[in-house]
Parts: structure tokens; C-alpha cells; sequence
């Protein structure tokens, strides 16, 4: 039986395994640089009213960003060596509208593929006549190629802090389109990985159920995701760029 398909190849072999060993080891460099925007958005959601940071939204934006930047920088340049906290914030922010401006334009191209993959979903359940799939599903198509060959311009742009948002993009695209083909079956692994970790989730326990749904609870939740689940996804993401920076050249 040909299991190919489930190994990525060309510049991506071995890419998982590489990801989880580099998560392993410098899960504490992830932990130091993102530690103290956690920590913000943890006291903004625990001080508003219902606990979801509606009040603080802004401010809670804002330091996902942060969070954002400075786990892409620790995942392409690892961790600066004997520079504090400070000076690593102060070398994130200096880029920080920049960044802002990044994440915004990412939102703009990803919203846009996820409404319509969703307006697919719908018309193949029958609520929407089945005719319109001709219509969404090559919008569908072109947007997430849109939002995919944008995914790696936070990387390109944290790791040579000179260049703009419009050249980091210019980097992401054109990685993306000479690897799309490898790209597209770790995307493919990704959504096979994510559609089990789903179907675990709804065999989860009706008391623990129960719990998830303390909204003082999501808190802690939350905050052990964007130290755990969500640093590994900036590695991984990291470690595929890295890998087509180094077969592009």
C-alpha cells in the first residue's frame, strides 16, 4: 500500500518531525517572549464584566498582535542571546505598526475564504440551490490561495526586520507559488489532523463539557492554548518557510 501521501516530500520530508523536536526544545524561549502579552489578555478577560474582554477588546487586540510578532521572531531567529525581555520587546515594536498593518491585511484575505467555503458547506446541505457550488467553490479555491500565499509574510517580516509589509508579502507569495504543490499535502495532512483532533474533542465527557463552558475556566484554557498549541503552530508554520527559503536559494 503507497503511504506516501502521508509523509511530506521534496523540501518538506521530515518536516513534522523536525517541527515537534524544535517545539520540544525551545518551548521556554516561547514561553519568555509571550509570557507577559498572555498574562494582559488573561487580567483583560478576567476583569470585564462576562469574562469574554468585550471591554478591553481593543487592548486584547493589540497584544495578540504583540504575541503573534514576537512568537513568529522566536520561531525564525530563535532566542536572541544575552538580550533581555526589554530589548527584545523594544526590537518588536519598532516593527509593531508594521506588524499590526500585516495581520490586518492577513484578516482581509482569510475572512473572505472562510465565508465561502461556508456559503459551499451550506449550499451542499441543501439550504442554498446546489448551482451556486459553480460560483463558490472556485472563489473558494482562489481566496485560500490568496490567504495560504500570505500565511508566511509575518515570518519573512520577522526574520529581516528591514524589509515592508508589501515586500514581506512579495517573499510569501512567491515561496508559495514555486512549492505549492508540497504545500498544498502538508495543508492536506493538517486538515486530516485537525478533523481528528475535532472528533476527539466531541468525546469529551458531559462533565467536562460542563467545565469548558466556565467562563473562568476558558480563561486558563485560553491562556494554556497560546502556550502550548499555539507555539506549535508558529513552529511548524516556521519550519516550512525556513525549509522553502533554503530550496528557493
Amino acid at each position: 500500500m503507497n503511504t506516501n501521501w502521508t509523509r511530506p516530500q521534496g523540501p518538506f520530508r521530515g518536516l513534522f518531525s523536525q517541527a515537534i523536536k524544535d517545539f520540544a526544545q525551545h518551548w521556554l524561549w516561547y514561553a519568555w517572549g509571550t509570557f507577559l502579552p498572555i498574562l494582559g489578555i488573561a487580567w483583560a478577560r478576567a476583569a470585564s464584566e462576562d469574562y469574554t474582554g468585550a471591554q478591553y477588546s481593543i487592548l486584547i487586540g493589540l497584544l495578540t498582535a504583540l504575541m503573534s510578532m514576537s512568537l513568529a521572531r522566536l520561531a525564525v531567529s530563535g532566542k536572541p542571546k544575552h538580550i533581555g525581555l526589554v530589548s527584545f520587546y523594544n526590537a518588536i515594536l519598532s516593527r509593531y505598526l508594521s506588524g499590526v498593518g500585516l495581520l490586518i491585511l492577513a484578516a482581509a484575505l482569510t475572512l473572505p475564504a472562510l465565508a465561502l467555503f461556508l456559503a459551499a458547506g451550506v449550499a451542499v446541505t441543501g439550504t442554498l440551490p446546489l448551482w451556486s457550488l459553480i460560483i463558490s467553490v472556485p472563489l473558494t479555491l482562489f481566496a485560500t490561495a490568496l490567504a495560504v500565499g500570505g500565511a508566511f509574510a509575518l515570518f519573512a517580516l520577522m526574520d529581516d526586520m528591514e524589509i515592508s509589509v508589501v515586500q514581506a508579502y512579495r517573499v510569501s507569495y512567491r515561496l508559495s507559488r514555486r512549492y505549492w504543490l508540497p504545500l498544498l499535502r502538508v495543508l492536506a495532512i493538517l486538515c486530516v489532523a485537525v478533523i481528528v483532533v475535532f472528533a476527539l474533542m466531541g468525546l469529551i465527557s458531559q462533565s467536562a463539557a460542563e467545565a469548558l463552558q466556565n467562563p473562568q475556566w476558558q480563561i486558563v484554557y485560553d491562556a494554556l492554548v497560546s502556550l502550548i498549541l499555539t507555539p506549535f503552530i508558529f513552529t511548524l508554520w516556521a519550519r516550512v518557510y525556513e525549509r522553502m527559503v533554503e530550496a528557493y536559494e
